[in-house]
């Protein structure tokens, strides 16, 4: 499951990535927003041309494998597309969180941050709740002290491999820290708590 997709770019990167990787696998992404415009934009898979060329960090690779191109603009191949679905959902509504169903995956990126901490704080373990036994919380985008007790209170463990090579990877990305609420800080080994504040990926225990 990935809450707050907006336009799709994230499930259908997911998608792809896996689609490339593995094969063979059997699975399903069901994307899920508030803004009915994303998500006509993430249905029609269709993204323009110039916003793909002008994005540096997607390899040739990537763009062969996950598009098509077309007179109306990069169009989402078909075999990436069929593992998709889009709905909109009112995330901090907790009877439509309910529908929504459980997962074994659970990506969460830039919505905790956009939220005010109160709001943070109560939506945060409702949205986990759906993560099945064993599954994992993909997350970033976030206050990390708010991490750091919201993860704890939810019994969520980090995932320590290959964590310093995500945040830096992140860090290419968003490098306004600290001048801009979405920048991110730089890893700080020295912190007893260093693991749990710059994980980005958590474990919900069987």
């Amino acid at each position: 499951i990935c809450l707050a997709c907006s336009n799709g770019a994230e499930p259908v990167s997911i998608a792809s990535s896996l689609n490339s990787a593995f094969p063979d696998l059997a699975f399903r992404i069901e994307g899920f927003d508030i803004d009915d415009d994303m998500l006509e934009i993430a249905r029609t898979g269709v993204y323009g041309t110039e916003i793909i060329a002008e994005n540096q960090h997607l390899p040739e690779h990537f763009v062969n494998a996950t598009f098509d191109v077309t007179s109306a603009g990069h169009a989402v191949r078909t075999d990436v597309r069929d593992r998709l679905n889009f709905s909109n959902a009112e995330l901090l509504d907790q009877e439509q969180l309910q529908q929504i169903g459980h997962c074994d995956i659970l990506f969460v990126q830039n919505l905790f941050n956009n939220l005010p901490p109160r709001i943070s704080k109560k939506a945060f373990p409702k949205i986990t709740s759906l993560l099945r036994p064993g599954g994992y919380l993909f997350v970033d985008g976030m206050d990390l002290g708010q991490k750091i007790r919201l993860t704890q209170r939810a019994g969520l463990v980090p995932v320590t491999d290959n964590l310093e090579n995500n945040s830096e990877l992140a860090r290419t990305y968003v490098m306004s820290w600290p001048w801009h609420y979405s920048g991110l800080e730089p890893l700080y080994k020295s912190r007893e708590d260093w693991q749990r504040r710059y994980a980005t990926i958590y474990k919900l225990p069987n």
